[in-house]
Order: C-alpha cells, then sequence, then structure tokens
C-alpha cells in the first residue's frame, strides 16, 4: 500500500510567500500617492528630514506619470516611471532617482540618502499642478546695499552676513547670463541653505536639463576642514591659483559632476556644475567662482 504524502495546503504556502515579499518592499502598495521625508543619512549618522528640510520636503506621484516635488516654498512638475526596480524623474531639478525599499522610497540627494515614507492621508493639491515659485525678497533689504557691505571686509577678515542675506544677493540670474552666455535662467532655492547660521546657498537651474543648474554654496566659519572634506570626496583635482582665493581647486567626483572649491580666511565656497551641461565651456567653474568671490569680497586691488 502507498503512503500517502504530506502537503501542506496551499494558502498557508500563499500567505508565507506574501509575507516574505512585503518585508521585502516588492509587495508594496501602488507607488501613486504623497511621500513625506522623514530622516536622511550620512557616511556617520542617521538624523531627522527637519534638520535637512526645516519647511518639509514631499513627493507627489500620479497616476498619468507627473510628480510634485515641493521643498518648502519651492515646487516643481516633473515625470516618473519605473525602470526595473528603480524609479526615475525627468525634469526635476532636485532629485534624479529613487528606490523603493522595505515600505520607504530610498532618494539620493547630495551625496547623503533621504527616506521617504508615504502619508496615508490625500495630497492637498492633486499631482501635475504645482508650478515653480521663487522665494519672496527679504524686506528692507537692498542687494546693492548688502553687495557694498560684504565688498568692504578684507581679505582676510571674517565675513558677517546681515540679516536677510542671502547667497542670490552676491550672485544674480543676470550674472550667469553674462558668464554663461546663456538666457533664460532662473533661481533656484536650495533647500540646504542656512544663510543665518553661515551656511547660505542657492542655485540656477535652465530649461527643465538638471545638467544646465548651476549650485553654489559657502561655509563661513571652519572652511578649511570642509574644503579638506570635499577634498576626499573627489576622484580627482586640480589646483586653482588665483589672487581671489588663499587656496582653490577644480573636483571630479565620481558621478561625473565637478566643483570649484576655494578658501579664503575662514570661508569655504563651492560652486557645482555638469560637464554634460557646458561640454564646450573648460573654464565656467573658474569663472562662477572669480564673480561670486568678486561680488562678495571685492575685486582684488
Amino acid at each position: 500500500m502507498k503512503s500517502k504524502k504530506n502537503r501542506m495546503p496551499a494558502f498557508p504556502i500563499m500567505l508565507i510567500v506574501f509575507l516574505a515579499l512585503l518585508s521585502m518592499g516588492i509587495a508594496e502598495e501602488s507607488m501613486e500617492g504623497t511621500w513625506e521625508a522623514v530622516r536622511f543619512q550620512t557616511s556617520e549618522y542617521s538624523l531627522d528630514a527637519i534638520q535637512l528640510f526645516p519647511q518639509g520636503c514631499t513627493i507627489t506621484l500620479g497616476e498619468d506619470g507627473l510628480c510634485d516635488i515641493v521643498m518648502g516654498d519651492y515646487k516643481e512638475q516633473a515625470k516618473w516611471e519605473m525602470k526595473e526596480d528603480t524609479l526615475v524623474f525627468t525634469g526635476s531639478y532636485v532629485f534624479h532617482t529613487a528606490v523603493p525599499e522595505g515600505g520607504e522610497l530610498v532618494v539620493p540627494y547630495g551625496g547623503i540618502t533621504v527616506y521617504f515614507t508615504k502619508q496615508t492621508m490625500p495630497a492637498a493639491e492633486p499631482p501635475g499642478t504645482a508650478q515653480a515659485s521663487s522665494p519672496a525678497p527679504v524686506e528692507g533689504i537692498s542687494v546693492a546695499e548688502t553687495k557694498d557691505e560684504a565688498e568692504a571686509e578684507s581679505l582676510r577678515g571674517e565675513i558677517s552676513l546681515p540679516a536677510g542675506w542671502t547667497m542670490d544677493m552676491a550672485v544674480s540670474t543676470e550674472d550667469i547670463q553674462q558668464v554663461t552666455g546663456m538666457t533664460g535662467y532662473a533661481f533656484f532655492p536650495e533647500a540646504s541653505s542656512n544663510a543665518p547660521n553661515g551656511k547660505p546657498a542657492c542655485g540656477f537651474v535652465k530649461d527643465n536639463n538638471p545638467h544646465l543648474k548651476l549650485t553654489f554654496t559657502a561655509f563661513l566659519q571652519e572652511g578649511a576642514a570642509r574644503q579638506d572634506s570635499y577634498l576626499g570626496f573627489a576622484t580627482d583635482t586640480r589646483q586653482l591659483p588665483s589672487a581671489l582665493w588663499d587656496l582653490g581647486y577644480e573636483l571630479v567626483f565620481s558621478n561625473g559632476s565637478k566643483a570649484i572649491v576655494v578658501l579664503r580666511g575662514s570661508a569655504c565656497y563651492r560652486i557645482d556644475w555638469w560637464p554634460q551641461g557646458y561640454p564646450d565651456d573648460d573654464t565656467i567653474g573658474e569663472r562662477l567662482a572669480a564673480l561670486l568671490i568678486s561680488r562678495v569680497y571685492g575685486a582684488p586691488s
């Protein structure tokens, strides 16, 4: 007489497989909806997202392939699609890719990783309706007056920013257009900017092309340490002597982007760009750095 083999019922097997997939983030609900930044990870620390995005940051994915990315007062519309296991953004100045993992969206952002979780409540604004906006000017602060105050600082002296000072008071869209020889740039408010604490930043974007973006960042204290840190991440470096700064380098990074990092007194200034966006301009970084430093300190005597 043949003995019957013991078989596990089908339903428990399906349940086990489903739970396993869910734990791997594969059996997730659809990607559509609003995702909110909750934390970010550096090489050493995991911190609350509020420290990176003081006014919050969300990604709203629509069923029509459009998405709204909101960082404080800045809003932009882009396209999104899944390519294998990676979510790819097209036309965004903020994010390029994201990976669903364990119920979260894992998003690379400027050398760190930001983690988003899906909101349970529907977004107040439907996807595809956000429009880019620029921050309101600071009341009572004149750009010309601010530049004059900055230019009055000595070569080796400390820079003390007046209340309400932001990076775009030193560099304007007109300046960028003059240096690049191209028109159509728009101001981009960097979420990492923290001017009141000596860390102003801003960007300039054009034609919905991420490779045309230019980013300006300053660290007004402990600049030498900042410059050394940047040098450590570069895959190639070239020193750039100039009367405008004490020590300057052109850096190349593994993702193909470049940066000029200069030290003047205790302050470090960084200008980032993508060579793909400016293939015939080998000195754009140096010219932008010279523009920024001369506007902050004045031309060398």
